[in-house]
Protein backbone atom coordinates (compact mmCIF):
# COMPACT_ATOMS: atom_id res chain seq x y z
CA UNK A 1 0.00 0.00 0.00
CA UNK A 2 1.38 2.97 -1.00
CA UNK A 3 -1.17 5.86 0.51
CA UNK A 4 -4.48 5.81 2.92
CA UNK A 5 -6.88 8.42 3.75
CA UNK A 6 -8.39 8.76 7.19
CA UNK A 7 -11.31 10.39 8.51
CA UNK A 8 -10.02 12.43 11.89
CA UNK A 9 -12.80 13.01 13.98
CA UNK A 10 -13.76 15.86 16.93
CA UNK A 11 -14.36 15.18 20.21
CA UNK A 12 -16.44 17.10 23.05
CA UNK A 13 -16.14 16.65 26.61
CA UNK A 14 -19.72 16.37 28.37
CA UNK A 15 -17.91 16.41 31.64
CA UNK A 16 -14.69 18.49 33.09
CA UNK A 17 -13.74 18.65 36.38
CA UNK A 18 -9.88 19.39 37.19
CA UNK A 19 -8.91 17.79 40.40
CA UNK A 20 -5.84 19.23 41.17
CA UNK A 21 -1.83 19.82 40.53
CA UNK A 22 0.16 17.08 39.89
CA UNK A 23 4.03 16.39 40.61
CA UNK A 24 4.39 16.06 36.93
CA UNK A 25 3.32 19.74 36.39
CA UNK A 26 0.51 18.49 34.41
CA UNK A 27 -3.38 18.42 35.83
CA UNK A 28 -5.37 15.35 37.35
CA UNK A 29 -8.37 15.57 35.46
CA UNK A 30 -12.02 13.75 35.56
CA UNK A 31 -13.62 13.95 32.13
CA UNK A 32 -15.87 11.90 30.06
CA UNK A 33 -15.23 12.06 26.34
CA UNK A 34 -17.15 11.92 23.32
CA UNK A 35 -16.68 11.45 19.30
CA UNK A 36 -18.56 13.69 16.79
CA UNK A 37 -18.81 13.49 12.86
CA UNK A 38 -16.99 17.17 12.61
CA UNK A 39 -14.05 15.43 10.88
CA UNK A 40 -10.88 16.39 8.95
CA UNK A 41 -9.14 14.18 6.35
CA UNK A 42 -5.61 13.01 6.56
CA UNK A 43 -3.92 11.73 3.89
CA UNK A 44 -0.76 9.66 4.02
CA UNK A 45 1.55 9.06 0.41
CA UNK A 46 4.61 7.26 1.03
CA UNK A 47 7.51 9.28 -0.76
CA UNK A 48 11.19 8.26 -1.54
CA UNK A 49 12.33 10.82 1.75
CA UNK A 50 11.77 13.09 3.81
CA UNK A 51 8.59 14.15 5.62
CA UNK A 52 6.53 16.98 5.32
CA UNK A 53 3.25 17.66 6.43
CA UNK A 54 0.58 20.11 4.66
CA UNK A 55 -3.12 21.65 5.98
CA UNK A 56 -5.73 23.14 4.09
CA UNK A 57 -5.74 25.91 7.08
CA UNK A 58 -2.97 28.00 7.32
CA UNK A 59 -3.74 28.23 10.79
CA UNK A 60 -2.26 25.11 11.34
CA UNK A 61 1.36 24.25 12.04
CA UNK A 62 2.46 22.61 8.88
CA UNK A 63 6.24 21.09 9.96
CA UNK A 64 7.75 19.86 12.76
CA UNK A 65 5.07 21.88 15.33
CA UNK A 66 2.27 19.65 13.92
CA UNK A 67 1.18 16.65 16.38
CA UNK A 68 0.74 14.63 13.06
CA UNK A 69 4.42 15.08 12.27
CA UNK A 70 5.17 14.05 15.70
CA UNK A 71 3.52 11.13 15.64
CA UNK A 72 4.87 10.13 12.57
CA UNK A 73 8.47 10.80 13.60
CA UNK A 74 7.47 8.85 16.94
CA UNK A 75 5.94 5.74 14.94
CA UNK A 76 9.09 5.61 12.79
CA UNK A 77 12.05 5.82 15.49
CA UNK A 78 9.41 2.99 17.82
CA UNK A 79 9.20 0.84 14.88
CA UNK A 80 13.45 0.96 13.61
CA UNK A 81 11.75 2.53 10.16
CA UNK A 82 14.05 5.45 9.25
CA UNK A 83 15.20 6.77 6.09
CA UNK A 84 11.51 6.45 4.92
CA UNK A 85 9.44 9.20 2.96
CA UNK A 86 6.06 10.73 4.13
CA UNK A 87 3.83 13.22 2.84
CA UNK A 88 1.06 14.14 5.35
CA UNK A 89 -2.00 16.50 4.15
CA UNK A 90 -4.90 17.40 6.54
CA UNK A 91 -7.97 18.84 4.83
CA UNK A 92 -9.10 20.71 8.08
CA UNK A 93 -12.40 21.03 8.65
CA UNK A 94 -12.35 21.23 12.58
CA UNK A 95 -11.22 24.63 14.05
CA UNK A 96 -7.95 25.22 15.00
CA UNK A 97 -7.26 25.77 18.62
CA UNK A 98 -11.06 25.52 19.49
CA UNK A 99 -10.95 22.93 22.17
CA UNK A 100 -12.27 19.92 19.71
CA UNK A 101 -8.88 18.03 19.61
CA UNK A 102 -8.16 18.18 16.36
CA UNK A 103 -4.32 18.39 16.37
CA UNK A 104 -4.72 15.16 18.53
CA UNK A 105 -7.14 13.80 16.48
CA UNK A 106 -4.99 13.73 13.30
CA UNK A 107 -1.74 12.46 15.64
CA UNK A 108 -4.01 9.56 16.12
CA UNK A 109 -5.44 9.04 12.30
CA UNK A 110 -1.16 9.23 11.20
CA UNK A 111 -0.79 6.64 13.89
CA UNK A 112 -3.51 4.18 12.78
CA UNK A 113 -2.82 5.01 9.52
CA UNK A 114 0.99 4.31 9.43
CA UNK A 115 -0.21 0.83 11.13
CA UNK A 116 -2.04 0.08 8.04
CA UNK A 117 0.44 1.89 5.03
CA UNK A 118 3.15 -0.45 6.71
CA UNK A 119 1.13 -3.73 7.78
CA UNK A 120 2.62 -3.79 11.03
CA UNK A 121 -0.69 -5.04 12.88
CA UNK A 122 0.21 -3.01 16.40
CA UNK A 123 -3.14 -3.50 18.60
CA UNK A 124 -4.63 -0.23 19.85
CA UNK A 125 -2.91 -0.37 22.83
CA UNK A 126 0.48 -0.30 21.31
CA UNK A 127 -0.50 2.35 19.15
CA UNK A 128 -2.43 4.05 22.77
CA UNK A 129 1.09 4.31 24.02
CA UNK A 130 2.45 6.30 21.67
CA UNK A 131 -0.21 8.48 21.13
CA UNK A 132 0.31 9.31 25.01
CA UNK A 133 3.86 9.95 24.30
CA UNK A 134 2.61 13.05 22.02
CA UNK A 135 -0.32 14.41 24.35
CA UNK A 136 -2.74 13.58 26.72
CA UNK A 137 -6.04 13.34 24.54
CA UNK A 138 -4.52 10.94 22.12
CA UNK A 139 -5.33 7.90 23.20
CA UNK A 140 -8.75 8.89 23.62
CA UNK A 141 -8.85 9.17 20.14
CA UNK A 142 -7.97 5.46 19.43
CA UNK A 143 -11.62 4.47 21.50
CA UNK A 144 -14.61 3.07 20.34
CA UNK A 145 -15.42 6.62 21.02
CA UNK A 146 -16.65 7.17 24.21
CA UNK A 147 -14.51 6.97 27.11
CA UNK A 148 -14.01 8.43 30.80
CA UNK A 149 -10.60 9.50 31.24
CA UNK A 150 -8.53 10.65 34.69
CA UNK A 151 -4.92 10.51 35.61
CA UNK A 152 -3.72 13.40 32.86
CA UNK A 153 -6.47 12.68 30.78
CA UNK A 154 -4.61 9.18 29.69
CA UNK A 155 -6.45 6.52 32.01
CA UNK A 156 -8.98 5.32 30.00
CA UNK A 157 -12.16 3.67 30.41
CA UNK A 158 -14.61 2.93 27.97
CA UNK A 159 -18.74 3.64 28.21
CA UNK A 160 -21.49 2.52 26.02
CA UNK A 161 -22.56 4.65 23.28
CA UNK A 162 -24.43 7.81 24.05
CA UNK A 163 -28.05 7.98 22.93
CA UNK A 164 -28.41 9.57 19.41
CA UNK A 165 -27.82 13.22 20.07
CA UNK A 166 -27.45 16.59 17.36
CA UNK A 167 -24.96 18.64 18.24
CA UNK A 168 -24.80 22.20 17.34
CA UNK A 169 -20.97 23.94 17.65
CA UNK A 170 -20.55 27.47 17.22
CA UNK A 171 -16.98 28.85 17.94
CA UNK A 172 -16.43 32.76 18.07
CA UNK A 173 -12.97 32.78 16.41
CA UNK A 174 -11.24 32.90 19.29
CA UNK A 175 -8.24 30.71 19.49
CA UNK A 176 -7.78 29.62 23.63
CA UNK A 177 -4.57 27.91 24.74
CA UNK A 178 -5.14 25.18 26.85
CA UNK A 179 -1.98 25.61 29.23
CA UNK A 180 -2.87 29.06 29.54
CA UNK A 181 -6.88 28.09 30.45
CA UNK A 182 -4.97 25.56 32.90
CA UNK A 183 -2.86 28.10 34.15
CA UNK A 184 -5.99 30.54 35.09
CA UNK A 185 -7.70 28.11 37.11
CA UNK A 186 -8.19 28.73 40.58
CA UNK A 187 -8.02 25.77 41.90
CA UNK A 188 -8.86 26.95 45.55
CA UNK A 189 -12.34 28.33 43.98
CA UNK A 190 -12.77 24.78 42.71
CA UNK A 191 -13.12 21.77 44.63
CA UNK A 192 -14.07 17.92 43.48
CA UNK A 193 -17.54 17.02 43.85
CA UNK A 194 -16.58 13.36 45.76
CA UNK A 195 -20.75 12.75 44.54
CA UNK A 196 -19.84 12.77 41.14
CA UNK A 197 -18.30 9.32 39.87
CA UNK A 198 -19.21 9.33 36.33
CA UNK A 199 -19.45 4.90 36.29
CA UNK A 200 -21.51 4.72 38.89
CA UNK A 201 -23.98 7.16 37.84
CA UNK A 202 -23.84 5.17 34.37
CA UNK A 203 -25.07 2.13 36.60
CA UNK A 204 -28.02 4.28 38.04
CA UNK A 205 -29.09 6.44 35.52
CA UNK A 206 -27.67 5.83 32.26
CA UNK A 207 -26.20 8.73 30.15
CA UNK A 208 -29.54 11.16 30.91
CA UNK A 209 -27.44 10.91 34.70
CA UNK A 210 -24.33 12.17 33.08
CA UNK A 211 -25.79 15.14 31.07
CA UNK A 212 -27.77 16.17 33.93
CA UNK A 213 -24.75 16.98 35.76
CA UNK A 214 -22.61 18.25 32.80
CA UNK A 215 -20.23 20.51 33.82
CA UNK A 216 -16.52 21.95 32.95
CA UNK A 217 -14.11 23.10 35.48
CA UNK A 218 -12.56 25.33 32.91
CA UNK A 219 -15.45 27.48 32.03
CA UNK A 220 -15.05 30.40 35.01
CA UNK A 221 -11.32 31.42 33.58
CA UNK A 222 -12.35 30.79 30.01
CA UNK A 223 -15.49 33.24 30.52
CA UNK A 224 -14.15 35.77 32.34
CA UNK A 225 -11.47 36.58 30.04
CA UNK A 226 -13.91 35.79 27.08
CA UNK A 227 -17.54 37.09 28.46
CA UNK A 228 -19.05 36.13 24.69
CA UNK A 229 -19.01 32.33 25.38
CA UNK A 230 -20.54 32.26 28.73
CA UNK A 231 -23.03 34.31 26.37
CA UNK A 232 -23.31 31.82 23.80
CA UNK A 233 -23.97 29.48 26.43
CA UNK A 234 -26.84 31.46 27.72
CA UNK A 235 -28.06 31.37 24.21
CA UNK A 236 -27.71 27.63 24.24
CA UNK A 237 -29.86 26.76 27.10
CA UNK A 238 -32.62 29.44 26.21
CA UNK A 239 -33.02 27.35 23.17
CA UNK A 240 -33.34 24.42 25.40
CA UNK A 241 -30.12 22.32 24.58
CA UNK A 242 -29.33 20.24 27.51
CA UNK A 243 -26.35 20.25 28.27
CA UNK A 244 -24.88 23.14 27.03
CA UNK A 245 -20.76 23.72 27.58
CA UNK A 246 -17.76 24.84 26.90
CA UNK A 247 -16.04 22.07 25.32
CA UNK A 248 -12.25 21.13 26.50
CA UNK A 249 -10.21 24.44 27.27
CA UNK A 250 -12.50 26.33 24.45
CA UNK A 251 -13.31 28.63 22.76
CA UNK A 252 -15.83 26.00 21.27
CA UNK A 253 -19.53 25.93 23.10
CA UNK A 254 -21.95 23.38 22.09
CA UNK A 255 -25.71 22.77 22.36
CA UNK A 256 -27.01 18.99 22.45
CA UNK A 257 -30.45 18.40 21.28
CA UNK A 258 -32.37 14.98 20.88
CA UNK A 259 -34.48 17.07 18.23
CA UNK A 260 -32.86 17.27 14.71
CA UNK A 261 -35.63 20.40 13.56
CA UNK A 262 -34.58 22.59 17.00
CA UNK A 263 -31.21 21.93 16.11
CA UNK A 264 -31.25 23.19 13.16
CA UNK A 265 -33.02 25.90 13.40
CA UNK A 266 -30.32 26.61 16.46
CA UNK A 267 -27.22 26.34 13.77
CA UNK A 268 -29.42 28.55 11.67
CA UNK A 269 -29.80 31.65 14.37
CA UNK A 270 -25.99 31.00 14.99
CA UNK A 271 -24.97 31.45 11.63
CA UNK A 272 -26.46 34.87 11.22
CA UNK A 273 -24.23 36.36 14.14
CA UNK A 274 -21.35 34.93 11.34
CA UNK A 275 -19.43 32.92 13.76
CA UNK A 276 -18.16 29.44 12.93
CA UNK A 277 -21.02 26.88 13.27
CA UNK A 278 -21.85 23.31 12.56
CA UNK A 279 -24.47 20.80 13.23
CA UNK A 280 -23.30 16.88 14.25
CA UNK A 281 -23.63 13.89 15.65
CA UNK A 282 -22.92 11.86 18.38
CA UNK A 283 -21.20 9.11 16.99
CA UNK A 284 -21.50 5.26 18.24
CA UNK A 285 -17.87 4.09 16.12
CA UNK A 286 -14.28 5.86 15.58
CA UNK A 287 -14.48 6.23 11.67
CA UNK A 288 -10.44 6.59 12.13
CA UNK A 289 -10.54 2.88 11.95
CA UNK A 290 -12.38 2.77 8.81
CA UNK A 291 -9.49 4.21 6.72
CA UNK A 292 -9.28 3.52 2.95
CA UNK A 293 -7.14 3.45 0.25
CA UNK A 294 -6.13 6.98 -1.73
CA UNK A 295 -6.39 6.94 -5.52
Amino acid sequence: MEEVTLLSPAKINFFLEVLGKREDGYHEVRTALALIDLCDEVHLQRRTSGLEVKCSDPRAPQGPANLAYQAAELFFHARGLGGIGLTIFIQKRIPVAGGLGGGSSNAAATLWGLNQLFDLRLSREELQKLGARLGSDVPFFLTEGVALAEGRGDLLTPLPPLPPLWVVLVNPGLEVSTAWAFSKLKMGLTSPDPDINIIDLMCRGGFPAILARAANSLEAPVFECYPILGELKQRFLSWGARPALMTGSGPTVFGAFPDEGIARACRDYFSMGGYFTALCRTLDHNPIFKGWKGG
